[in-house]
């Protein structure tokens, strides 16, 4: 059975390291999940801190890189999702996880949540490397 974009394999891949980290954002078209729901996270350009995004679902403002990877710390992407029909602003936080070189995905993991109450739920999106 083959497995949904975005989902955990059925069997924990195991990646014994070393571990590498990247201060680049990965461009492309990401899987998501969130809410339950799978979307496309597409991240199209990067310039300093300014990420240049859309969502399948929803639309992105503020959307924020802060490459700080060390081998002991992980970057950050923050954005917020508007959904206009609604008015609901969502605020979206993740981590870049450090990677194996032979793990084929870059992921992304998060919490987010409506930007008036607060981080209330996770997501985590993949990325083919």
């Amino acid at each position: 059975m083959a497995n949904l974009p975005g989902s955990f394999e059925p069997a924990p891949s195991t990646f014994p390291g070393p571990y590498s980290f990247s201060g680049q954002l990965p461009l492309g078209e990401w899987n998501m999940l969130a809410n339950g729901r799978i979307y496309t996270l597409t991240i199209s350009d990067v310039r300093g801190s300014r990420v240049e995004a859309d969502m399948s679902s929803g639309r992105i403002q503020d959307a924020e890189w802060k490459d700080t990877a060390s081998a002991s710390s992980l970057a950050t992407l923050t954005f917020t999702r508007v959904i206009d029909a609604t008015g609901l602003k969502q605020r979206y936080h993740a981590y870049l996880l450090h990677y194996d070189r032979n793990d084929p995905l870059w992921r992304l993991v998060g919490t987010y949540g409506n930007v008036t109450v607060g981080e209330q739920a996770g997501w985590y999106a993949t990325l083919p490397r």
